[in-house]
């Protein structure tokens, strides 16, 4: 439907998996003719050829950062509305 289109980010790295299957059946080259991102960094994206290009969170400073914001809620302590944790870029070969 959109013809013009060159890339897609997928919210998690299962959808962009399926994305990467469907585009080479349909004879779409990766990167050249679609460029794919996926979000999670789970092992099979590595695994896929081409490779994946992903986000990966940090989920150990996303588990502190959850376990610390409610401890001060049960101590009565105010606390951030919204906390950005850093994520990182994995490229790969689909970008």
């Amino acid at each position: 439907e959109q013809p013009d289109m060159d890339g897609m980010f997928l919210s998690n790295d299962i959808l962009a998996a399926q994305l990467h299957s469907f585009a080479l059946s349909q004879g779409l080259r990766i990167p050249d003719d679609l460029r794919i991102i996926g979000y999670d960094d789970i092992y099979i994206s590595s695994l896929i050829y081409p490779p994946l290009t992903t986000i990966r969170q940090n989920y150990s400073v996303l588990a502190e950062t959850a376990l610390e914001n409610v401890l001060a809620q049960i101590n009565g302590e105010t606390v951030e509305e919204v906390t950005v944790i850093p994520v990182e870029l994995i490229e790969r070969k689909t970008t």
